[in-house]
């Protein structure tokens, strides 16, 4: 996942996941925020959802 290239010190920790949604436990550096990080998720998962369902580029 490209987060970990953009904040080094950034690690992922666990993943599990449920029916329609995921969790994460992330370990993120103090200089770091919450909500780059989620940008960043967001736009990874963003892109790959578009990429592997060409229909939603149409919808969103």
């Amino acid at each position: 996942m490209e987060l970990e290239e953009h904040c080094h010190l950034t690690k992922i920790k666990t993943i599990s996941h449920d029916q329609d949604h995921f969790h994460l436990l992330i370990s993120i550096s103090p200089t770091t925020s919450v909500g780059k990080i989620v940008g960043l998720i967001k736009q990874n998962t963003a892109r790959e959802l578009k990429q592997k369902f060409t229909f939603l580029k149409q919808l969103y």
